[in-house]
């Protein structure tokens, strides 16, 4: 009986279909869904070659348009907020409004003549469904993906992403860096450690099995180092003295890295530089080492600077 109902009634639904299918399209949240799985309707254009294309005009699409743009570097933007489309697009922007799982939208902005695909959108169930369909369109894409977290990063390689970068990682690397420049670590150190780290961690993600001892195990441990600063009083031991003679490193396990004297800096201090009163010394070493050699940059008992 059912498949009679259905057969009886099939050719109506047929012939019903674009009229059912209009009147759906007038109900608010049905036109948006529907009209943004639908092929972009525009101008006849060139198509593109060798171009970027944008998922998502947040924070992230708009700086990489900025970018490509002062680099002439020919992009096309695909977002699925209608109101940011039409203000960008009278603005001049290359901007289309369409769903990016669906194929048809990515096929209308060159997909498979694209260079880079960069995915930059909030959701992670279609930001799954993109990076698919594009390399599913275009086995030759290089295809970035900015997400949230690293939970997300491997799902997102293996369905094709060469590149993804994590909210959540970054900006941890972010806030280490800032510190580490305020304890005037030098930048090449920095650059150096954040690297490894960040190659140690997304190598880790891919092949959880092997934990081998990294550079990312010392940034777990550095709530156990002390970095400690001293202003050198006339009276201190290493007054006048110079590293090389003072030997920190050897004699008391602790490390100078930097000596701040008036407006100059001087970082990766070597053996002939000359510890000076007033001088600003930081150190770093475990707290006990630390502890024991701050006798060095103080004047003895008793000959206390007299505060003038």
């Amino acid at each position: 009986m059912t498949a009679l109902i259905t057969m009886a009634m099939t050719p109506f639904v047929i012939g019903g279909g674009p009229m059912l299918s209009d009147r759906l399209r007038r109900v608010g949240f049905l036109h948006r869904a529907l009209d943004a799985r639908r092929p972009i309707q525009e101008s006849r254009r060139e198509p593109l070659r060798e171009h970027v294309m944008i998922i998502g005009y947040g924070v992230t699409g708009r700086n990489l348009a900025r970018a490509a743009k002062a680099g002439g570097i020919p992009y096309v933007i695909i977002e699925i907020n209608p109101v940011t489309v039409r203000n960008e697009r009278a603005l001049g922007e290359p901007i289309h409004y369409g769903d990016a799982t669906t194929e048809t939208v990515l096929v209308h902005a060159d997909i498979e003549s694209a260079r880079i695909a960069v995915i930059a959108i909030n959701d992670p169930v279609s930001t799954r469904q993109i990076v698919e369909a594009c390399r599913r369109l275009n086995p030759y894409l290089y295809i970035i993906v900015r997400t949230r977290y690293l939970i997300e990063v491997a799902p997102l390689q293996d369905l094709g992403a060469n590149e993804v970068v994590p909210e959540e990682f970054e900006t941890s690397l972010e806030i280490f860096t800032r510190v580490l420049n305020k304890y005037l670590i030098p930048k090449d150190r920095i650059e150096g450690l954040t690297a490894e780290i960040r190659s140690d961690t997304y190598q880790m993600l891919r092949n959880p099995q092997e934990h081998p001892p990294t550079l990312t195990d010392l940034i777990y441990r550095l709530s156990n180092v002390s970095i400690v600063t001293y202003t050198i009083d006339p009276a201190a031991p290493v007054a006048g003295k110079t590293l090389g003679e003072i030997n920190l490193r050897k004699r008391h396990d602790v490390l100078v890295l930097a000596v701040l004297r008036g407006e100059r800096t001087i970082t990766s201090p070597g053996g002939e530089t000359e510890i000076l009163p007033d001088d600003i010394v930081i150190v770093l070493g475990m707290p006990e080492p630390v502890a024991r050699a701050s006798v060095l940059f103080q004047a003895p008992p008793g000959e206390e600077r007299t505060p003038v």
